[in-house]
């Protein structure tokens, strides 16, 4: 159930991210409709679709009505771009691992 009373920053996230954040949950691209100006993802699961705005960047307010539709929160939200920043640290690691020389035979 969504809480956005919680609602603690301000988003402006490129659309990819939020497609990518619902492809996640359940939601598969089903139609792009340039003339209207958006893309529509379906959970079948759910019977649910969100349409997100085919803009580069998101506002906060086209990224809370996507959460809305798709029934999830910024909690939600929060705790996968925490997740995303997590792996490119990870990846950096394993990449300076190995730019490292070592001495070993």
């Amino acid at each position: 159930m969504s809480n956005f009373q919680e609602q603690k920053k301000q988003y402006e996230l490129p659309s990819d991210l939020i497609e990518e954040f619902l492809s996640v949950h359940g939601f598969v691209g089903k139609e792009i409709d340039y003339f209207n100006g958006h893309t529509k993802l379906v959970n079948e699961d759910t019977n649910q679709y969100v349409k997100v705005p085919t803009k580069k960047v998101l506002t906060n307010m086209q990224v809370e009505k996507c959460l809305i539709d798709a029934g999830l929160s910024f909690t939600d939200l929060d705790a996968y771009v925490e997740h995303l920043k997590a792996m490119k640290r990870f990846d950096t690691i394993i990449d300076q691992s190995l730019k490292r020389s070592t001495k070993k035979d």
